[in-house]
């Protein structure tokens, strides 16, 4: 048994806020003029933090997870964000619509920044901490699961990056993942494709083994400054026998709403 989103729509969110740049308190409204000099500083200050808002909803035709069915039917997968510098909240859900129920609500919190001044070497590179928090509304209380995780990124061609998963509660077991991605300008939207593939190490009872190639393609098409619809095709390979083969396609509409 295994949860998690194989068409990250809170993900997608960060690309919008990379592809239209952030969203600061300076820019919306400029600050007041205050008496108190130490009043001012402060308004300053909280005026250029980076503060983001971001919404998106994703429709597909099954919900695959490192390699597993979920759901074998379309699904409904909404989600919402918010970024304050490096810290973002975000919220993540997973409804059937066949079955007319939540099957999934996943709490996620994530720091990510740039190691560059940790060390020249590490310019390129971007770390990520988060924690994941998966809340199963249609399983009793025990069956919720939680994880930490750590990503590596590196800003060269094809971004490739790695992450490792521990779930420390229901799911008690460790997942590894390894994947590329690339984007082409197509006028004005972009062609978007990437693969990953990933190894379970006993999560939810699975014997240890790699799971799936997962191999995706989607067209990202910007719909004003703030709204991207993204069509997307994905193919899961099985790298082991407990895995299926499968190929589903989707469509989201992600949403800057700071």
């Amino acid at each position: 048994m295994s949860r998690r989103n194989s068409y990250p729509c809170w993900l997608a969110l960060l690309t919008i806020f990379l592809s239209f740049g952030s969203v600061a308190f300076a820019e919306s409204e400029p600050a007041p003029v205050r008496d108190d000099p130490a009043e001012a500083r402060s308004s300053e200050e909280a005026a250029e933090w980076d503060i983001e808002i971001g919404a998106c909803a994703a429709l597909l035709t099954e919900y695959v997870w490192r390699g597993q069915v979920l759901v074998d039917d379309a699904v409904f997968q909404p989600a919402a964000n918010v970024t304050v510098e490096n810290f973002t909240a975000a919220l993540w859900g997973n409804y059937a619509l066949n079955d007319g129920e939540w099957t999934e609500l996943d709490y996620i919190l994530d720091y990510s920044a740039g190691l560059g001044a940790l060390s020249r070497s590490l310019a390129k590179m971007t770390l990520s901490l988060g924690y994941i928090y998966y809340d199963f509304p249609n399983l009793t209380a025990g069956d919720d699961s939680q994880e930490i995780y750590a990503t590596i990124g590196m800003d060269a061609f094809l971004s490739p990056y790695a992450s490792v998963y521990w779930d420390f509660d229901q799911g008690d077991g460790t997942y590894y993942e390894v994947g590329v991605s690339h984007s082409v300008p197509v006028d004005e939207a972009s062609l978007n494709v990437g693969g990953s593939f990933g190894y379970n190490d006993g999560q939810w009872d699975f014997d240890s083994s790699l799971t799936a190639l997962l191999l995706k393609a989607s067209l990202a098409v910007p719909i004003g400054s703030k709204v991207v619809f993204e069509p997307g095709v994905f193919y899961s390979l099985a790298l082991d026998s407990q895995y299926e083969d499968e190929f589903y396609g989707g469509l989201s509409f992600s949403f800057l709403v700071w």
